[in-house]
């Protein structure tokens, strides 16, 4: 079987909730963002934000969006460029 990129069977940390916490708020540029709001990326664009991950072992911090083509990327959170209250995005 050919190993793709969202074959995680084989990733033992993969779901390990010991190692990744992760809440689906955040403060960022003195605003909460949650679940859903849109945010512009530095060098990016427009992302809707999902989730912020913190690995407990090594403190390393990112922030998970979706894009425009609808693809989960992950950024750290000090890339966030603007918190926006308007919803912009085309869906």
């Amino acid at each position: 079987m050919a190993t793709t990129a969202y074959d995680l069977t084989n990733a033992s940390t993969a779901f390990d909730p010991e190692l990744f916490r992760k809440n689906g708020e955040i403060k960022i540029n003195g605003r909460t963002v949650q679940r859903g709001t849109e945010i512009t990326v530095h060098g990016h664009g427009r992302m809707i934000f999902i989730e912020h991950v913190t690995n407990t072992k090594t403190g390393a911090e990112w922030i998970d969006c979706v894009d425009k083509n609808k693809r989960i990327r992950s950024f750290r959170p000090e890339a966030v460029k603007r918190v926006h209250y308007k919803e912009k995005l085309r869906h």
